[in-house]
């Protein structure tokens, strides 16, 4: 994979049939406060967008002339391959709950703080042990912090 190169955000299209659906409206959030921390993914064969198509359409509602790319030179197949690992494994991830919630609870604490709606609540495993679940439906930065 290459540096992150800017990108005129006009130059680059979505992959078509990505199966993901996101959150625009918690990218746009995050963009906005947080600006591009990480590159997006382009087929530099085909400059189709990877991984981070929804980060695309983000900068792209907020009227952003270039974004940060990370080109892969790889064929249909592998491209497809790429579109489908990347958005499975964030299926497949699981949180380390106590970290997680330490993490939230620094957050919360501190000066900017967060808007956190969520709950714990006891699970079942495979194995007959109880564990907590987190369930987090929202986390942005508190407006006007």
């Amino acid at each position: 994979m290459s540096e992150a190169t800017l990108v005129p955000v006009d130059a680059l299209s979505p992959y078509p049939g990505n199966p993901r659906r996101g959150r625009l409206d918690v990218i746009v959030e995050s963009l906005s406060q947080h600006g591009q921390y990480r590159p997006i993914v382009v087929n530099q064969r085909t400059m189709q967008v990877l991984a981070g198509n929804h980060t695309l359409e983000a900068a792209k509602h907020l009227g952003w002339d270039d974004i940060a790319v990370s080109y892969v030179d790889v064929d249909e197949d592998t491209a497809k391959r790429i579109v489908l690992v990347d958005n499975r494994s964030n299926d497949l991830a699981v949180y380390d709950d106590s970290a997680l919630v330490g993490l939230l609870d620094e957050l919360r604490d501190s000066d900017l703080g967060l808007l956190v709606r969520g709950s714990m609540t006891p699970r079942s495993t495979t194995s007959s042990q109880t564990s907590a679940t987190l369930t987090l439906h929202l986390i942005l930065p508190r407006r006007g912090c």
